[in-house]
């Protein structure tokens, strides 16, 4: 069972990662003047749309962030990844 559990938690932190890394790329590569059907562009979206869409969503309802010149759903998403991989627990074998 502890080994379960390792594992589930490792590839938990594991996809954080990968999710924090995309968020971090797409941020940068949304800076640079490359075409909407790039396939590096169009992959990161996939990776990242689902992400950021729920912060989106708060951004919008909320009339304080919405008039924010920045979108700042990125950093909401970055730092809810990081609670969350801070509240996993720590697991050895």
């Amino acid at each position: 069972m502890a080994y379960f559990l390792y594992v589930a938690v490792t590839t938990v932190r594991l996809l954080i990662d990968i999710l924090q890394l995309a968020l971090c790329i797409h941020a940068i590569v949304s800076w640079l003047p490359l075409d909407d059907d790039n396939v590096f562009v169009v992959l990161l979206e996939g990776i990242c749309a689902p992400v950021l869409y729920p912060a989106r969503l708060l951004v919008e309802k909320s009339e304080t962030l919405s008039s924010l010149p920045v979108d700042i759903s990125f950093i909401i998403t970055y730092i809810g990844l990081m609670l969350i991989g801070t509240f996993l627990p720590d697991i050895r074998i």
